[in-house]
């Protein structure tokens, strides 16, 4: 029994040498095509002793892979894309199962795993089965311009599945797939038009299409391939077929206000009943429960995926990996808005395993345990990431920044590493700021902004001359901002009028104001609302949220209470919502709902956020007459069958 390895490539030579000596060992020949490489591919091939052959590239993969098969001599050929590779030691393995599949030539194909990889964060995207070793006969042949597979006279090959046998994939890493889905998307067009596709061919289309965004022609699609008469045979055979359902709800939920909640939840449900045992679809309905506040449900389905990826062992494609870290943290952001702290850090937590570079699962932690022990959560980061690895400490610094957490950040950014200035300047100055030198801070502010005029160097400059009080600075290199942060340090350093508060000009404010918040000192904060009455009279909402999203509820209500009386806020239900939420967590469970009620009544087609809160409430320990309360407000509610979709109270 003789094997041959055929590759199609053009300008693969970061790959193609990792992937040839993959198989090296197994193969007896090396078949290369070229479609017209300008880099050294063909001669670190040629080095590794394959045999280079040229054909001209005229977009159809299975055209150029056929024309690879017409030069293998081997019984049976493996066939990999570049960016493809075994798992180191495979090989043996390999050769003792070709040896025993040969004797059976009823079996006309070899399927292994595929692992799709995120390179840069060395990540496991999801995994599938995948043909990529096939018998050398005439009558097997790649068919499809594009998404090519390997059929006998237009059928599907009967195949083993080696389960054991691991390919890797780094093609589709986040940094350049967006590029080859415009690309694919092109083909997939072309195809279509040719008259030659099979049903999949609207599969592919309705999957690029949701992507890159394009909603409607991917509903389109969806609807072609589904209403096709051989669907339901087609589902089952192509092991990622079952996504059609997820497309499709995507896209409706991205087209809100196309389709009712009911008529999303519908979509997601036909494919459940299909594929009960399958994560993503669990996780799907899940994200759409969520999406409409139905927070408990969400909940129990987040879960029961969790379930379902513990037991699978089917076919199909399975891109849990790839999601279990957000799904983690979305329990445990669910946790939060309930007010279990402990369950939200448990799965918080649970997602850094997962993925420790989840920003918003490790800022949701650090937001629960902010007012610990520095020492003790300096403790508790190391037992998560390596002193010694850059990336690591580069995270860190970056993300303990944001929160201001004086010495966690300074222990990291400052102790441990050497930072590039042009590269980290905005970190240095909150490191300079935290460290009271807000001389040096002013430096290196001013030469980030002389290096590149954009609007976070602006800020950080602006958040330098406020917190270091340099007004005499600002007074002779005034003309160095632009005219929005310029009018709004006038105000501050001299109490100038503000001749009309543009939207640009809140926007702003509003950047300084989180920011100056974000330190753990306040003072600072609490000054520049004093010497700047006439925006922050606009901004009682504003400076609500950002008490609210620091559980500072009793300063939160306040301000939201005097963003009503002085009729600021446009939309009056979502404060008294927010002012809700905040008596849900101060326990003033009845002054809650009050709130909830006025915010149910103020729109007729509110989320089904309060109703959520109400339920919650239901739960605590209350008399029975608040308790008959909430059920009448929630029986008046779920009357009307249209919401808008859920807005999380924390963002």
């Amino acid at each position: 029994m003789k094997v041959s390895a055929c590759m199609i490539v053009k300008n693969e030579s970061k790959n193609i040498e990792r992937c040839i000596n993959s198989f090296i060992e197994l193969a007896d020949e090396i078949i290369i095509v070229d479609t017209g490489s300008t880099d050294n591919t063909v001669k670190i091939a040629e080095g590794l002793g394959a045999k280079v052959f040229f054909r001209a590239w005229d977009n159809d993969f299975a055209a150029a892979k056929n024309y690879a098969l017409d030069q293998a001599a081997g019984d049976w050929i493996i066939i990999l894309d570049a960016d493809e590779y075994f798992e180191s030691g495979s090989m043996p393995n390999l050769r003792k199962a070709l040896q025993r599949i040969d004797k059976n030539k009823n079996t006309e194909a070899v399927q292994c795993r595929l692992y799709n990889i995120e390179e840069k964060k060395n990540l496991i995207i999801g995994s599938m089965p995948a043909v990529r070793i096939i018998r050398n006969r005439p009558d097997i042949r790649f068919y499809g311009r594009i998404h090519e597979a390997p059929k006998r006279e237009g059928k599907f090959l009967n195949n083993e599945y080696l389960k054991d046998i691991k390919i890797y994939h780094t093609g589709y890493s986040l940094d350049i797939v967006q590029s080859k889905r415009e690309r694919n998307l092109e083909m997939l067009k072309l195809e279509e038009k040719s008259g030659n596709a099979d049903s999949f061919i609207y599969y592919y289309l309705a999957e690029v299409c949701a992507h890159l965004n394009k909603y409607e022609e991917a509903i389109t699609y969806a609807d072609i391939f589904i209403g096709r008469p051989d669907f339901k045979a087609m589902i089952k055979t192509y092991p990622q077929a079952f996504r059609i359902y997820i497309h499709k709800s995507h896209c409706m939920c991205e087209m809100k206000e196309c389709y009712t909640e009911e008529e999303i939840l519908d979509v997601i449900t036909e494919g459940i009943k299909q594929f009960h045992f399958h994560p993503e679809l669990i996780i799907k309905e899940a994200e759409i429960l969520f999406k409409y506040g139905r927070l408990e449900k969400a909940i129990d389905r987040y879960k029961e995926s969790i379930k379902a990826n513990e037991k699978y062992d089917y076919l199909y494609s399975n891109n849990f990996e790839s999601e279990e870290d957000k799904v983690k943290y979305t329990i445990g952001e669910i946790y939060l808005l309930k007010g279990d702290f402990g369950s939200a850090m448990s799965y918080m937590l649970q997602a850094l395993m997962a993925n420790k570079y989840n920003a918003k699962a490790f800022n949701g932690i650090i937001g629960i345990i902010r007012n610990k022990n520095h020492s003790e959560m300096i403790q508790f980061l190391n037992n998560l990431y390596n002193m010694s690895d850059f990336r690591d400490m580069e995270f860190l610094s970056i993300n303990l920044a944001k929160q201001k957490v004086t010495a966690p950040f300074l222990y990291y950014f400052i102790k441990n590493w050497q930072w590039e200035y042009e590269d980290y300047g905005n970190l240095i100055i909150i490191a300079l700021l935290l460290k009271g030198d807000t001389g040096r801070a002013l430096e290196t502010a001013f030469s980030l902004l002389a290096k590149e005029r954009n609007d976070l160097n602006e800020l950080y400059l602006t958040i330098v001359l406020i917190y270091g009080n340099h007004a005499e600075w600002f007074q002779k290199n005034k003309q160095q901002l632009s005219s929005v942060y310029r009018s709004i340090l006038d105000l501050y350093f001299d109490g100038a009028n503000i001749l009309k508060s543009t939207d640009e000009i809140m926007k702003c404010y509003q950047k300084i104001l989180s920011e100056l918040f974000s330190f753990e000192d306040k003072k600072v904060f609490y000054n520049f609302m004093e010497k700047t009455p006439a925006l922050w009279m606009q901004s009682f909402e504003i400076v609500g949220d950002i008490f609210k999203d620091d559980r500072y509820y009793d300063l939160a209500i306040d301000n939201y209470k005097k963003a009503l009386e002085n009729n600021i806020s446009r939309n009056t239900d979502d404060i008294c919502i927010k002012i809700g939420f905040c008596n849900y967590h101060l326990e003033r469970y009845e002054e809650s709902i009050d709130y909830y009620e006025q915010g149910l009544i103020c729109k007729e087609n509110r989320s089904y956020e309060p109703v959520q809160f109400l339920e919650w409430i239901k739960e605590k320990n209350i008399d029975e007459k608040l308790k008959n309360r909430i059920d009448n407000l929630i029986k008046i509610h779920s009357k009307n069958k249209k919401y808008d979709s859920f807005i999380n109270p924390f963002m």
